[in-house]
């Protein structure tokens, strides 16, 4: 299992990728709080006077002791009777004034800085200077020190607090940590498999395949073909389905996956694609009635389709339609209903059968397996199933999903770990033009192996035997002829 002791960035970017929403509403109530309180807060402005002190000729007092002597007028700006005398005058409050008064004499200087902090800009000024008028009063009777104001205090023209852009600053960087944290505890909550370790761990199946994220299966199934990963990737999970279909036969396969959006669907048509490129006839069945999505993803009309025929108001040869792409390509659209799951346990079964004796190769796409019981009523009609995971699935969904599977006792014949990551190995890839017809297995793709040389990779195709006649393969894939035997899909 992921390891829970471990907070890394990469765990830090997938909780926030995961998590986004969570982090924006945490990150927007904290921000919006601290911006709230910022400026709720009064401005306020400063004020500072200057005087200068300095020793009487006759005083005898050296200029380094002024420093010394000037602590009793910082005692004398701050005393209670100088700040009550200067209120007064100026009609202010006594403690207001008070705590807005700050006065000190530098180490080593003559001067005396007054400083005077309140709420409005001229009243500020005018109490600055006249504590320093009464610091001049108090020195005319002192006989060592004279007192000159040098600096005279100013109207300020701008709040000096708050400093509202360093606490929005602070702010947004609080509300950032906030988000994050809770994002990351909440998704560290709910750990997910992030390797097929995992996933084989969880599920207690192999992973058969991984198929990486990549922006080309948005412009539909044969440019997802065309693209060097994702098409090797969905011919090596060919082969390996036609290894394993060797020992058992499959002639029609179930593809689910636990959750809506593991791209299952996508995997289906793109299976049955590469498939029907071995000049195989193939079936790809929409039995997600809840929410189906071939016929949009292939450009097809949805009735009439499956429901049709299981209603009986369509045969399977009138509903099934020749999609663009391979020549033994078939396709059982349909429309979203209702009573799903009636419809299927009644009549799918007798399809099915109907449609293996027709077809090498069926492929259904069914629902997801948390969404309802209809992918585990189909997983029973089916020969065998490919259970389809993305990477950073929910632990505890993967394993509710093939717990599903085991109770009906379902042949899964492997994980396909889609979406992932795929490292590279010392390959670099040069696609070749063709059209779409031409067979995925020709030089599509010029493998050109960099430094050091690497070992060629195995031939990936899949022995399909079609009826009536032995399938004649393509020409860059040699094979030893083989006797006619009972078709062995490799859905």
């Amino acid at each position: 299992m992921t390891d829970n002791t471990r907070v890394g960035p990469a765990e830090i970017l997938d909780a926030l990728r995961l998590r986004w929403r969570l982090a924006a509403l945490v990150f927007v109530a904290v921000f919006a709080g601290i911006f709230v309180y910022d400026y709720s807060l009064p401005n306020e402005y400063t004020a500072k006077v200057i005087v200068s002190l300095t020793p009487r000729p006759s005083a005898g007092v050296a200029a380094s002791d002024i420093a010394q002597l000037g602590q009793q007028y910082v005692a004398y700006v701050t005393a209670p009777t100088t700040i009550t005398r200067v209120a007064n005058e100026l009609g202010i409050d006594r403690s207001t004034l008070g705590d807005g008064v700050g006065a000190d004499v530098a180490t080593g200087s003559v001067n005396l800085t007054i400083k005077v902090q309140l709420r409005t800009p001229r009243t500020t000024s005018v109490a600055a200077n006249a504590l320093a008028s009464a610091v001049v009063g108090f020195a005319a009777d002192d006989p060592l020190i004279n007192a000159q104001v040098v600096a005279p205090a100013t109207v300020p023209e701008a709040p000096s607090k708050p400093r509202r852009k360093l606490i929005a600053g602070a702010g947004g960087l609080i509300a950032v940590i906030l988000a994050t944290a809770v994002a990351l505890l909440v998704e560290r909550g709910r750990p997910r498999v992030r390797s097929s370790v995992e996933i084989a761990t969880v599920t207690g199946h192999d992973v058969l395949g991984r198929v990486p994220l990549s922006r080309s299966v948005r412009r539909g199934v044969a440019a997802a073909l065309e693209d060097p990963l994702v098409g090797g990737a969905i011919r090596s999970l060919r082969t390996v389905l036609d290894h394993q279909a060797r020992e058992s036969a499959v002639r029609t396969l179930a593809v689910t996956s636990s959750a809506p959006g593991e791209g299952k669907s996508t995997v289906a048509a793109s299976l049955a694609w590469s498939i029907a490129h071995l000049d195989a006839r193939v079936l790809l069945i929409d039995a997600d009635l809840r929410h189906p999505s071939l016929a949009r993803v292939l450009g097809l009309p949805p009735k009439p389709g499956l429901v049709e025929v299981l209603r009986g108001d369509s045969t399977l040869a009138r509903a099934v339609t020749k999609a663009a792409g391979p020549e033994g390509l078939h396709v059982l659209p349909t429309s979203g209903v209702a009573e799903t799951g009636d419809l299927l346990a009644k009549n799918l079964n007798l399809l099915l059968r109907e449609a293996a004796n027709t077809y090498d190769v069926v492929i259904v796409d069914t629902p997801p397996l948390l969404a309802g019981d209809d992918s585990t009523t189909i997983a029973t009609m089916c020969d065998a199933v490919l259970l389809v995971v993305t990477s950073g699935q929910q632990i505890r969904r993967l394993s509710d999903a093939a717990r599903s599977l085991a109770a009906v006792r379902a042949r899964v014949l492997g994980v396909l770990l889609n979406r992932t990551d795929v490292p590279s190995y010392g390959y670099t890839y040069r696609t070749v033009s063709r059209t779409v017809d031409e067979p995925v297995d020709s030089e599509t793709v010029v493998v050109e192996p960099a430094e050091p040389p690497v070992v060629a990779e195995p031939p990936t195709h899949v022995v399909v035997s079609p009826r009536p006649a032995p399938v004649q393969q393509p020409e860059s894939v040699q094979r030893p002829p083989q006797p006619e035997t009972e078709v062995q899909a490799d859905a």
